[in-house]
């Protein structure tokens, strides 16, 4: 290819390419700032370096520069600033096969004479075609200026302008354009992948008759498996299916990548079970006895059986959410001064009001359970002879009003701690009601199975003992199904885990700081007990609940088969126990006395108060706890000298 240079225009022949060292050469000419001298202009040898520097204008959002050495006539100087800008801004939106169109459509127009030359030795005859550049077809620029303005190089340009001298509009588009690539997968291959993973989940999965996607069952493989392992199996099979030579079938080993893929294409019901916890045992039992059923009347009946279980199941949970969908209504019924005003009154570390019971009309719902206990002083750097000691030990109860949303945690020192029994449970549940209470006329409480905590006659008793004596006019108590008792208490104690673990406790004092700053929007409350934590009084009292409320109730018989019981003020001593949600409610008087009634001002039970700690136990946190805790000045406070020494 021939270039001449005259004037603004360019003289093109399309006989021969440019070689790679000429495309190099005059790309780095075109692209790269330096100086450059035309020695046939003397007012170029003149000028100095810093009059090459390019031109730079600012706007809103860039800075745009503008080399001013296309050529003697300084092109782009010529031309209006904002003019460039708004045609580069313009340009760069584009897609590439939108700026192709743009550039050909301004190339054809740009045309401006073609010259036949002589006929080659395959009988084609060569033209020349020369074009004119322009800025909006009335100022005349060079080829260096209008390359530099939509920014593109010398390979692009001559295959537009190829395009554009033989009367194309359109750029060709790409060779593979909907051609199946030669690494494509057959049909045949995927529909050998299909059967392959359906057999292999056949014999090693275990089906979820629990679970519908797009009406096909979902199959659960061992979580010992993986796709990587599979993949391996599945080149065994393809090697010896190739070295069988009485098989004519010869089907290609699909990469890992591809063996992934189809996977989640053409079998997403197959999946891995992910490693669990705390499952519920008649699920777990169901779905073994289901992949080792001998006969296929078992198989349905155990898959009827297991359906029926999960029904139960879902239908707790929906009760469960509707409960708190419904306290969220009733607690956005107030405005959000009158929300903080409720929030503010309630009891802090600092100060402990009594809330006036039964004196809103609205519904609450609230969920109670223990977490796992917590060990102080902890670190989240911990030094190795610390993980074999045992240090001070703090018991964690939460109570969780999912409306507002706030959980109370009962942070309860090894020395104040009189055992997970009900006693324990209806006293923390009474000071929360007295604590951290809205003064709710109906309440709805939710607990898990656990008979010796939660689901015993004290606790029916304790409820009804409160609607008897005016502090609330309704009370519902419901317990979810043995196995699917993950609630939102379980969901704050795991942030306060997520903070627990990162954090350095040396005292009871700095465990509550944790809960404080687990959330940063108040969500999470501590509250102690008193005495520890270095308050001049308890901030509530444990009390002998059970001896107190046995003299007045009789018991529930076959208590644990129920699931749901309901107390009203209006019927005084009698309960309504229900299996499930959809079933008649049975009414059960437990008053020993049918026509009795709680005098008032009623009495609470006599308090309890912690034995504390043992000697030997103060003795080994004196000797091998007390050196482990960071801060000097909490030693006396979390590990102090025994009394008898």
């Amino acid at each position: 290819m021939k270039l001449k240079t005259k004037s603004n225009s360019w003289d093109l022949t399309f006989e021969d390419d440019l070689s790679e060292e000429e495309k190099n050469k005059l790309n780095q000419e075109y692209f790269t700032p330096r100086l450059s001298l035309n020695k046939s202009s003397k007012h170029n040898q003149n000028r100095t370096e810093q009059e090459f520097q390019p031109l730079q204008f600012t706007t809103d959002e860039q800075v745009i520069e503008i080399e001013d050495n296309c050529c003697g006539n300084k092109c782009l100087t010529t031309i209006q600033k904002h003019k460039i800008l708004e045609r580069q801004l313009s340009f760069v939106e584009m897609n590439k096969h939108e700026q192709d169109i743009c550039i050909i459509s301004q190339l054809t127009v740009m045309k401006a004479s073609e010259h036949k030359k002589h006929i080659t030795s395959f009988g084609n005859q060569n033209k020349r075609i020369r074009f004119k550049y322009r800025f909006d077809n009335n100022k005349v620029i060079c080829r260096k200026a209008f390359m530099m303005l939509y920014q593109i190089k010398v390979e692009r340009l001559k295959r537009l302008q190829k395009l554009a001298a033989a009367g194309v509009f359109l750029p060709p588009r790409h060779g593979n354009t909907r051609r199946i690539p030669k690494h494509a997968v057959h049909i045949k291959e995927a529909e050998h992948f299909r059967q392959f993973i359906n057999s292999y989940a056949e014999v090693h999965g275990l089906p979820d008759p629990g679970r519908l996607k797009r009406d096909t069952r979902e199959i659960l493989l061992p979580a010992s498996m993986n796709y990587t392992s599979i993949w391996d199996e599945y080149q065994s099979a393809i090697e010896s299916l190739s070295n069988d030579k009485s098989s004519k079938k010869t089907v290609r080993i699909i990469s890992y990548h591809t063996f992934c893929r189809l996977w989640k294409q053409m079998t997403p019901h197959i999946k891995f079970i992910s490693p669990r916890t705390d499952l519920c045992d008649k699920c777990d039992e169901l779905k073994n006895s289901i992949a080792y059923a001998n006969t296929q009347s078992h198989t349905e009946q155990l898959v009827e059986e297991y359906n029926n279980h999960c029904s139960v199941a879902h239908t707790a949970r929906q009760l469960y959410c509707s409960q708190i969908k419904t306290a969220k209504k009733e607690w956005e019924r107030y405005s959000k001064e009158e929300r903080t005003l409720f929030l503010a009154s309630l009891s802090t570390l600092k100060s402990h009001k009594q809330q006036k019971t039964c004196s809103k009309d609205i519904t609450m719902h609230y969920s109670f359970d223990f977490a796992q206990q917590i060990y102080y002083p902890f670190s989240n750097q911990q030094r190795s002879k610390e993980y074999f000691k045992t240090a001070r030990k703090c018991q964690i109860f939460g109570v969780c009003a999912e409306a507002l949303p706030r959980q109370v945690y009962y942070l309860i020192d090894e020395s104040e701690f009189i055992g997970k029994g009900s006693k324990t449970v209806i006293s923390l549940l009474d000071a929360f009601f007295e604590l951290h209470g809205l003064g709710e006329k109906k309440v709805q409480l939710h607990a898990d199975n656990c008979a010796g905590q939660n689901k015993n006659n004290y606790m029916v008793w304790y409820l009804l003992w409160r609607t008897m004596n005016g502090l609330h006019e309704e009370i519902s108590l419901s317990f979810m199904v043995p196995g699917h008792t993950k609630f939102d208490p379980d969901r704050f104690f795991a942030l306060l885990k997520l903070k627990y673990r990162r954090s350095t406790i040396d005292s009871i004092h700095d465990l509550a700081e944790c809960v404080l700053n687990t959330s940063k929007k108040g969500y999470t409350v501590p509250q102690v007990y008193g005495r520890h934590y270095g308050l001049s009084q308890n901030a509530f009292e444990f009390r002998d609940w059970n001896s107190f409320l046995c003299q007045y109730f009789e018991p529930i018989e076959g208590i644990l088969k129920y699931n749901y019981f309901d107390f009203n003020y209006k019927n005084p001593g009698w309960v309504q126990l229900r299996v499930h949600p959809s079933d008649e409610p049975k009414s059960v008087l437990l008053l020993k006395e049918r026509f009795f009634r709680f005098p008032l001002p009623f009495k609470y039970p006599e308090p309890i108060f912690p034995e504390g700690l043992t000697y030997e136990r103060e003795m080994y946190l004196y000797k091998e706890i007390r050196p482990l805790i960071r801060n000097h000045a909490k030693r006396d406070l979390v590990c102090p000298k025994p009394s008898k020494l």
